[in-house]
């Protein structure tokens, strides 16, 4: 059963990593999602080998089954760490930082919950709760002396909301992190021997912790912000499920009900004061979530304790007190000394251009300005001509020659119609019945009379200033210009402010590509025949 225990709490722990990381790169911007996964993997290759070599020396663990376990949470530590410096610290940094906790600082946490917990005054199922506070003020202490992104905070003290690039990235992670909370529990639970009644328990503890923090987090964020806050629900929820672990073996299902409702609301309220506040730059909420969430939870586990009663109360109030200032010391020190050695930020430079590029060389991540060779056509006619193959013939037998005078040119029009997205369809078919065939369409964004509205990212008011619409190019030789601005007000008019506008420009020529006819000649059979 320990040998089972060992693997498959060595999978369950990679499953959080995994979610976790996923979680900070979704709520990151697009530029730095390659950088973030690859700190997780950084994570993993540093952490394991600290702890397994001289940690768990450290942490008194040395020798036992749980050590693996242990490492697994090192590494996690310093993904939760990753969270808080998104973006702006140096590769070399990163390094030094999580193999400082995975050597002393997390050890030196796990060891005095050892030691508090052989007292008979601590509570923390698998000490899981020390794993994710060091993590949480490893990640405060670093993103303050890091500083905010470029561009987040002002002179004056205020706070841009930087909107993460892909939320449900973002919250697939959260859903995958929390499954590996919830094996991460059971697992510690089958190696320690925990009865299958305890076990029981600890599981429905698990999931009702987390399902109430995350409803309590969905309706306050309702009431605060007129509508359910996506990513503050989804945090609500992964808060409830850390504290919930501290607690779930030895907590009545009931009292932990109040134990999730109050990580829900406190994750919500902290998220958003680290937000406004800009003093502390933390996109993907790890410090609420993993920091406020176990407090709650230790707290809970020492208030509500069915076993021990109010014993466990002050060793889990002196462990969160320590567990803070070893990290936050550790941590901030080193954090200090690598800034003085210029080691710790990127430059400015490099945060605008994006990690991934800067310190991975990382193109992946934006494959919409990327050349797509593969779809090169290396028999193309041109570059045969051009490469001094024999018996290349093209279609472009006379040249182009463009008519100034416009003499014998008949009028063309380009018209441009800017719309609503619902209104495409409807104006697509009125104007095929018209004679319109051909027609370029994209997806704007723009403002005009109707100007933008306020809504809220994680706290923080976001001035929508650009709202979705369609513009739609045609090009008319036949068809009435009249008739297409007629037929396009009568589909796209409501009455409201936002119906759009149609831009009518004079159109000098136009050349078919495979025929080389030009002017009225070109457009037939095109879009006005």
């Amino acid at each position: 059963m320990v040998g089972f225990s060992l693997f498959f709490g060595g999978i369950v722990a990679l499953l959080a990593i995994a979610g976790l990381s996923m979680m900070e790169a979704g709520c990151s911007k697009s530029k730095n999602a390659g950088s973030i996964m690859m700190q997780a993997i950084m994570a993993v290759a540093v952490a394991i080998p600290c702890f397994l070599l001289v940690g768990d020396l450290v942490s008194g663990l040395s020798g036992s089954s749980g050590e693996m376990l242990e490492a697994m949470l090192a590494a996690m530590v310093c993904c939760i760490m990753a969270g808080g410096v998104v973006g702006r610290i140096r590769t070399e940094g990163y390094i030094v930082i999580c193999a400082l906790m995975s050597l002393v600082s997390y050890p030196l946490s796990v060891r005095v919950c050892i030691l508090l917990d052989g007292a008979g005054a601590y509570q923390d199922f698998g000490f899981f709760g020390a794993a994710f506070l060091s993590g949480a003020a490893a990640a405060y202490f670093a993103s303050r002396i890091l500083g905010v992104r470029a561009g987040k905070g002002t002179a004056g003290g205020a706070s841009y909301a930087f909107p993460g690039h892909n939320i449900p990235f973002a919250m697939a992670g959260v859903m995958l992190l929390c499954v590996g909370l919830l094996g991460m529990a059971g697992s510690n639970g089958l190696l320690v021997g925990t009865g299958e009644q305890e076990l029981e328990q600890a599981a429905e503890n698990m999931v009702i912790g987390g399902a109430i923090s995350g409803f309590v987090g969905l309706l306050f964020t309702c009431v605060r912000y007129k509508k359910p806050d996506i990513t503050m629900t989804a945090s609500a929820m992964a808060a409830g499920f850390v504290a919930a672990l501290p607690g779930c073996s030895s907590v009545s299902l009931g009292c932990m009900c109040l134990i999730g409702a109050a990580a829900g609301f406190f994750t919500v309220i902290g998220i958003e004061t680290l937000e406004r506040g800009a003093k502390v730059d933390d996109p993907a909420g790890v410090v609420s979530i993993f920091g406020i969430g176990t407090i709650v939870g230790l707290l809970g586990a020492g208030i509500f304790n069915s076993q021990a009663g109010l014993k466990a109360l002050p060793g889990n109030l002196a462990a969160i007190f320590i567990i803070v200032l070893i990290n936050g010391l550790m941590v901030g020190v080193a954090s200090l000394i690598l800034k003085k050695m210029g080691s710790l930020r990127i430059s400015i430079e490099q945060e605008v251009e994006g990690a991934d590029l800067s310190a991975f060389g990382l193109m992946s991540s934006y494959s919409d300005f990327q050349l797509n060779l593969e779809t090169t056509d290396w028999t193309d006619l041109y570059v045969q001509e051009k490469s001094g193959a024999e018996d290349v013939e093209t279609a472009v037998k006379e040249p182009y020659v463009y008519d100034l005078s416009g003499k014998n040119a008949q009028p063309l029009t380009k018209i441009e119609i800017i719309c609503r997205r619902e209104k495409l369809e409807a104006l697509k078919t009125a104007l095929n019945d018209i004679g319109i065939m051909g027609m370029t369409v994209s997806s704007v964004t723009g403002c005009g009379v109707q100007k933008g509205y306020n809504e809220y990212y994680r706290g923080v008011p976001v001035s929508v200033q650009l709202r979705a619409k369609v513009r739609m190019e045609v090009v008319v030789a036949k068809v009435p210009v009249e008739e297409v601005v007629n037929t396009a007000r009568r589909v796209l008019y409501t009455g409201h402010v936002g119906d759009g506008k149609i831009f009518i420009y004079s159109l000098n020529d136009v050349v078919r590509v495979r025929t080389g006819e030009s002017g009225y000649a070109a457009m037939q059979g095109a879009l006005s025949e």
